[in-house]
């Protein structure tokens, strides 16, 4: 008996031909898609790297660095190309800048290396943070059209002193506490609308400029109460420290809540406002 070999690629085939060729060229196709087409993970070996920041002495700037960096963060996920190292150089650049301006470091340099030629690979940062700007400036006015009688202290006496070394940290401290002392006086509602940081290079100054609105005036609404099943209303009532038509104040809210939960009446207790003041300029409470 005479065994059938079927024919190989290469294999001279009299009939039948047009079916052995189909078959070698899907082979040769996969071939190539595999030489060619391999994955990422495939084609090369994981970059393995140690991060260094240089130019910074201090020890606590040099933290908030590395807790911003991608390189230092993302460690434990070993980029898999030099391409996506490089990315993750580019994005802690941009980072590095933003931390050394709120911190008054607004004419520092940041430029971001990778050496390939030691093993592991080396990413470095070098860092020239020049000196820190000093505050000129720091004042608040109302925003075009809007007013209110209120007491005020100027930014100065809310955490931003001139004459030192501006820190974004501190203006944001002291936008909160003039939006607290609105809230004392009758405003539930304002806002920063604007606020403007001019930095001088030349002179290493900045001046920091809020613009208000004060919102709408109001006095003390309707309190309501909800979630009470076993205490009785007109207990918790005696407790309030205001008197509906008095003018608003935020912090007698802080005080009621405080007193609500040392009763121990509640898991939680939460005194708050309504969304907006009604037409009469009461706030519901």
């Amino acid at each position: 008996m005479h065994r059938k070999h079927a024919p190989s690629c290469g294999t001279r085939v009299r009939k039948g031909t047009h079916s052995a060729d189909r078959v070698c060229l899907k082979a040769l196709a996969l071939a190539l898609v595999y030489v060619f087409w391999q994955p990422a993970w495939a084609q090369a070996p994981d970059v393995e790297y140690e991060v260094s920041i240089r130019g910074i002495e201090s020890r606590d700037l040099r933290e908030a660095l590395r807790d911003v960096s991608d390189a230092v963060g993302l460690r434990g996920r070993v980029p898999a190309s030099m391409a996506l190292l490089r990315r993750r150089v580019e994005r802690d650049v941009s980072r590095f800048v933003d931390v050394l301006k709120a911190r008054g470091y607004y004419g520092a340099s940041v430029q971001g290396d990778i050496d390939k030629e030691k093993a592991p690979i080396q990413v470095l940062y070098y860092i020239d943070p020049g000196p820190r700007y000093t505050l000129v400036s720091a004042k608040w006015v109302f925003a075009e059209g809007k007013s209110a009688s209120v007491t005020v202290p100027e930014l100065s006496k809310l955490g931003l002193a001139v004459g030192e070394p501006t820190r974004v940290a501190s203006v944001l401290d002291s936008e909160r506490a003039l939006l607290r002392s609105f809230k004392r006086q009758g405003f539930p509602f304002p806002e920063i609308l604007t606020r403007r940081i001019e930095v001088n290079h030349a002179e290493r100054t900045v001046a920091v400029r809020l613009e208000v609105d004060p919102g709408p005036h109001a006095v003390f609404g309707a309190t309501t109460f909800a979630g009470l099943d076993t205490v009785q209303e007109s207990l918790l009532r005696d407790y309030i420290p205001w008197r509906e038509g008095n003018v608003f104040n935020n912090t007698l809210l802080t005080r009621y809540q405080g007193i609500l939960t040392a009763t121990n009446l509640f898991s939680v207790a939460l005194v708050s406002t309504a969304d907006e003041v009604d037409d009469a300029g009461r706030l519901p409470i």
